[in-house]
């Protein structure tokens, strides 16, 4: 998705005059949102060792 909105930007007329460093960080801070967006994720969807640790905890008391 990013790819097409950067198409469409990049094929506008005054982005010529968008200096090339200015350029460089917006690309880079995309690449770093989508990069911490994604350990982000996976954080929250993989339960840590700690859990299965807790769930073994529980069964053995109960």
């Amino acid at each position: 998705m990013s790819l097409v909105a950067f198409s469409g930007v990049a094929g506008n007329p005054r982005f010529e005059t968008y200096p090339t460093l200015d350029v460089i960080r917006l690309m880079t801070a995309g690449a770093g949102f989508g990069v911490a967006l994604v350990l982000l994720i996976q954080f929250f969807k993989f339960p840590g060792p700690r859990s299965e640790d807790k769930k073994e905890k529980e069964k053995g008391t109960s």
